[in-house]
């Protein structure tokens, strides 16, 4: 299992900054101005898939306000939060996901602060997610990412969207069939895998053809450069 890793910026609070906020919170009342997607400036999501997530735009929003103490429920599911923004003409965007399983129509949207409401109830239309299109989106050397085609480690890294059985994923080179094979899920909600093989030992320098498939359905041929 290969390792993710992510960088983050933290800032440490003064000594009972935390314990303040309870009497804040009993207080604060904002507005949210407008719900749009997240991708968009429409004013509808997906029910599932890339689509479904928005951004609410929020004023007057508490500077003390942050992800781990705001929460939002959709149609009174709780919904992930994942970026909240810097003030702008009095505006904060409160990006979320969507939670799973939410129904056609028009669904409340509450945000609480500390477990207490923050802001009147507004609606967010929800639609049917659109068909999945299975596609590669990326093939590149499994260790130097920046490589793209050109393979020097004799790994390959191959990226999905949009592929709902990735254990079906096989895969010539050369026309010489890969063996084992690495599946990490990379968004779930795309969503996005990415697949990782050696070549081939029968496959040697130079050009040579990435036949992918997934099941029955083929993907267009890639042209791998193997260096060694």
């Amino acid at each position: 299992m290969r390792t993710q890793y992510q960088w983050v910026t933290l800032r440490k609070r003064t000594a009972g900054w935390f314990a303040a906020l309870e009497k804040a919170a009993s207080e604060a009342r904002v507005q949210i101005r407008r719900v749009t997607n997240a991708h968009s400036s429409e004013p509808v999501a997906a029910a599932r898939g890339r689509f479904a997530a928005v951004s609410l735009w929020v004023e007057d929003l508490p500077e003390d306000c942050d992800l781990n103490t705001l929460s939002v429920t959709v149609a009174g599911q709780p919904a992930r939060g994942a970026y909240l923004g810097p003030p702008r003409h009095g505006l904060v965007q409160f990006n979320i996901e969507l939670p799973d399983g939410l129904a056609s129509g028009l669904q409340p949207v509450e945000i609480h602060w500390l477990g207490r409401p923050l802001a009147p109830r507004i609606f967010l239309r929800v639609i049917p997610p659109p068909p999945p299109v299975p596609r590669v989106v990326e093939v590149s050397d499994g260790i130097d990412l920046l490589a793209g085609p050109r393979i020097r480690s004799r790994t390959v890294r191959v990226v999905l969207e949009e592929v709902e059985h990735p254990e079906r994923f096989d895969a010539t080179v050369g026309g010489h069939p890969i063996g084992e094979r690495e599946i990490t899920c990379a968004d779930p909600r795309t969503p996005i895998h990415q697949i990782s093989f050696a070549l081939p030992g029968a496959v040697g320098p130079g050009q040579h053809e990435l036949a992918i498939r997934i099941g029955d359905r083929r993907f267009p041929p890639v042209t791998l450069e193997v260096s060694a």
